[in-house]
């Protein structure tokens, strides 16, 4: 435990949560390493019932497991893990990098309201499907690739977070904060589940490459996917009919791309590339267009 357990080295700053995550609240903190100071973003996640003892041993469990090897993960497009903190409730805390650009779709929606120069939405598609490509290949399944969980670095590079997080927790016991539901972002195995599920949830990096299309059409547009559908469930119905969303300009005028997000978004996850395919495509089109 004293390995992950960094609490005696993180503070938190200011009496009040900085932000309400989907998992938790979200505090600004410092974490010491190796006597130099970083600063963090802490996760304190909440949702699970205090007097569900069991439930909270087995989160914990996971949690632990996990983070061992959430530590070891190093890429320029990956947020940093640092470790968990079991100070400040009966659940962990996840200790992140801290990102003062916030989410990538903050991020964008700053940048369009300020004269500066706007940031290269394919660039940072091409960091998310470098992000996605690393996390794959550690066998690591992120499960919740959306706007909200992409980070831009000072840089101006996207890094993928909480990755790996929504396979431990969701639970139906455990209660998330309703921001705008994973559903829009979901691959239609994980809207219905096949009945040999046994009400798990079919996560894998397929659904991953289903969240990625519909996470390129987010960041091509700045909305969430079927923006023109209010409620989730008109989403899903829509989906299991294979509705998908109309390709904005940005997308649709490079066949290529277009040609590529329409196979992540097949319904057979079969069809979907890979992470390191949709990476080279995407790597190839923007060295082209340097």
């Amino acid at each position: 435990v004293s390995e992950q357990d960094i609490g005696k080295n993180v503070e938190k700053t200011g009496k009040y949560y900085i932000k309400i995550g989907e998992f938790g609240d979200i505090w600004d903190g410092w974490y010491t390493l190796n006597g130099k100071k970083i600063r963090v973003a802490i996760k304190q996640l909440r949702g699970a019932p205090a007097h569900n003892k069991k439930l909270i041993s087995q989160l914990r469990r996971q949690l632990f497991t996990a983070g061992r090897n959430w530590r070891l993960l190093v890429h320029p497009n990956v947020c940093n893990f640092y470790g968990l903190c079991f100070d400040y409730g009966y659940l962990p805390a996840l200790v992140v990098q801290f990102h003062e650009n916030g989410n990538v779709m903050e991020y964008l929606q700053n940048a369009q309201e300020k004269t500066v120069p706007q940031p290269n939405r394919l660039m940072l598609i091409l960091d998310v499907s470098n992000g996605l490509e690393y996390l794959h290949s550690q066998s690591i399944v992120h499960g919740d690739v959306r706007g909200f969980n992409i980070l831009v670095t000072d840089s101006g590079h996207a890094c993928l977070t909480d990755f790996g997080l929504i396979l431990i927790i969701d639970n139906a016991e455990f209660t998330r904060h309703k921001l705008a539901g994973p559903a829009r972002w979901s691959a239609p195995e994980i809207l219905d589940p096949p009945e040999d599920m046994l009400g798990r949830v079919p996560y894998s990096k397929m659904t991953d490459m289903f969240a990625f299309a519909m996470t390129c059409v987010e960041l091509a547009t700045l909305a969430v996917p079927f923006s023109e559908r209010k409620n989730d469930s008109a989403v899903i119905m829509h989906v299991l009919n294979d509705g998908r969303p109309e390709l904005p300009p940005l997308l649709a005028e490079h066949e290529q791309i277009a040609g590529v997000i329409r196979h992540c978004w097949s319904r057979d996850p079969e069809q979907r590339p890979s992470a390191s395919h949709v990476h080279a495509v995407f790597q190839k089109l923007f060295e082209e267009s340097k």
